[in-house]
C-alpha cells in the first residue's frame, strides 16, 4: 500500500515537472521547433537553444529519471522480499517527501536545500538496496 501511494505521488510529480517545461516555453515565448514557433509562437522564429528556465525544468526531469527509476525497482523488490509495514512507510515516506522537495528546490534554484533533499533520497535508495540484499543473500 505504501509503495503504491508513494509511486503515484512521484508519478504525479514527474508529470508536473514535465509540464513545467512546457509552461516555461509558453511563458518565455521561446520555441525550439520551427513548427511550434509558427503555430504557438505566433510566427516568431524558432530559437537555437532552449530558454534557461526550460533547460532547468529539463534538468529536473532528467534528475527524476535518474532517481525515480531506481526507486520504482528497489521499492518493488523491497515489498516483494517481505518488507515490514513500518519499514515501507518510513523508506517510502521519506523518499517521497525528499523527492517532491527536491523538485521544488530544483525548479526554484534553492541551495543547499536541493542538495539536502537529494541526499535524503539517495540514503533511502542505499537503505532499500541494503535491506533487499540482506534478505536475499
Amino acid at each position: 500500500r505504501y509503495y503504491a501511494i508513494a509511486s503515484c505521488v512521484l508519478v504525479v510529480k514527474m508529470i508536473v515537472v514535465a509540464n513545467w517545461a512546457g509552461f516555461q516555453r509558453f511563458r518565455t515565448g521561446a520555441w525550439l521547433n520551427p513548427e511550434d514557433a509558427r503555430w504557438v509562437g505566433k510566427g516568431k522564429p524558432a530559437v537555437a537553444e532552449e530558454h534557461p528556465a526550460v533547460q532547468r525544468a529539463q534538468r529536473a526531469m532528467r534528475n527524476d529519471f535518474e532517481n525515480l527509476i531506481p526507486f520504482f525497482v528497489l521499492g518493488a523488490l523491497y515489498v516483494a522480499t517481505g518488507a515490514s509495514a513500518l519499514g515501507a512507510a518510513a523508506y517510502f515516506g521519506v523518499f517521497t517527501v525528499a523527492r517532491v522537495a527536491h523538485g521544488v528546490f530544483y525548479l526554484n534554484a534553492v541551495q543547499p536545500w536541493r542538495n539536502f533533499s537529494y541526499l535524503a533520497g539517495l540514503l533511502v535508495l542505499i537503505g532499500l538496496l541494503t535491506q533487499i540484499l540482506m534478505r536475499v543473500l
